[in-house]
């Protein structure tokens, strides 16, 4: 940190060293600093950098400042139209976190039909989850079903199942899937194990 701090002095405008110290707040969850420095780079040194655009629009989520944020990702879509589905993508998430459910949906519900490089399975995902945040547990998992069909036994889908299940009182059923989550998420060795045992224990209550 200290040797980031010296570049900027002698060089206030160093792109590298700014993205740096942009990472370094972020990390400390010192987002309104982390921002600045995103500023000072898509405003003035890089324009055109649609991955800075992309983490001011990311800051900008968890500071729950979501027009803004929503503003950033349009800005990304002027400079490269060739990712409108990622662009989309992220506009759906940032819209269902804000609670706009319906306007979320019909970004994904388009992302489908755009090029871009976020697959098929990641627009299922988010869409199930919206989906289940606006209390539609059956449209969820739908969802979901349509994601493990793109890849077939994915812990993440498969826990979003169980999850869901386990919400609308299907305590049997979501076990079941909870059980085939962990044995996906062993066989692929993804998560933290005692996360996954801490949520069988849960459902078994």
């Amino acid at each position: 940190c200290i040797c980031i701090d010296s570049i900027i002095d002698l060089d206030p405008d160093n792109y590298e060293a700014l993205w740096n110290r942009t990472s370094l707040h972020k990390d400390k969850g010192e987002y309104e600093q982390s921002l600045k420095c995103l500023e000072k780079i898509t405003n003035y040194l890089k324009p055109d950098d649609v991955d800075s655009w992309f983490e001011r629009h990311e800051i900008l989520k968890i500071l729950e400042r979501y027009p803004e944020a929503l503003d950033c990702l349009d800005k990304i879509l002027e400079i490269k139209p060739e990712i409108e589905r990622d662009v989309l993508n992220a506009k759906g998430i940032v819209l269902g976190e804000s609670g706009d459910g319906e306007e979320a949906l019909k970004c994904f519900e388009l992302a489908f039909t755009k090029p871009g490089t976020v697959d098929h399975f990641n627009l299922w995902i988010n869409k199930g989850t919206v989906l289940s945040n606006m209390e539609k547990p059956t449209e969820a998992i739908e969802c979901y079903e349509k994601a493990l069909e793109l890849k077939p036994d994915n812990e993440f889908a498969l826990f979003n199942i169980a999850l869901t299940l386990h919400e609308m009182e299907e305590y049997t059923k979501a076990l079941k899937f909870f059980d085939l989550a962990a044995a996906a998420m062993a066989k692929h060795s993804t998560g933290e194990i005692s996360y996954w045992n801490f949520g069988i224990m849960l459902f078994r209550r």
